[in-house]
């Protein structure tokens, strides 16, 4: 309202239209992945003035980021309008550990038909890891299986040699902590044949049995 001196006035409406508060949230606000995953984080922005611009404590400045922490670390990303507002929040990443730095094993069987037994060492080899195997073709050996479901250590099999001479089982594994696979490693075994018994004797030689 405006009022001259001789007493006049002159009113005019006027509408001030005043955005929403900014807030931010992060999508997934947690996320729990295995040591060697990866993960999408995405900032979900609210209100205030578009657009909007992001810095992510990755030093990032994306609406959504990729990451793969060997930890579990908190992603914390500051969204400002165009006002100059901001807002800020953040994400858990948690990380499950897996076995690390295995070890590449041997062992040999002496006696044809026996069981190898390994107990895998490493780096770093969580409580209750597991593991699976995928096993080398090799025709000339029987007993040897893959192991698609995770077994407990060791790791053992029985092994026959069908041929007569050595034979070399490769074994891949695989390690598995709760659910995430860790370091694969190696077994090698080798197989002894079944000695062979040849009895030579000379031509000129006569065998009387007596009764």
């Amino acid at each position: 309202t405006v009022a001259d001196d001789c007493g006049n006035e002159s009113t005019k409406e006027v509408v001030i239209n005043t955005p929403a508060p900014l807030s931010v949230t992060v999508n997934p606000a947690a996320k729990t992945i295995c040591y060697y995953d990866n993960t999408d984080l995405e900032a979900m922005p609210e209100g205030g003035k578009t657009p909007y611009s992001y810095a992510w404590s990755t030093a990032e400045d994306t609406k959504s980021i990729n990451v793969a922490p060997k930890a579990t670390t908190t992603y914390e990303v500051t969204v400002t309008d165009a006002n100059g507002c901001t807002a800020t929040a953040s994400s858990t990443v948690t990380v499950k550990p897996v076995a690390l730095g295995m070890e590449n094993k041997s062992d040999y069987i002496r006696c044809n038909g026996d069981a190898f037994s390994v107990m895998p060492t490493g780096t770093l080899i969580p409580e209750g890891t597991q593991y699976t195997w995928e096993v080398d073709p090799n025709a000339n050996v029987t007993g040897k299986v893959d192991q698609s479901t995770p077994v407990d250590a060791p790791i053992s099999q029985t092994l026959t040699n069908k041929s007569n001479k050595k034979q070399t089982v490769v074994y891949h594994v695989t390690p598995v902590t709760d659910g995430c696979s860790g370091d694969v490693f190696t077994i090698t075994v080798e197989v002894e044949p079944t000695p062979e018994l040849t009895l030579t004797c000379p031509s000129d030689i006569t065998k009387t049995l007596e009764y």
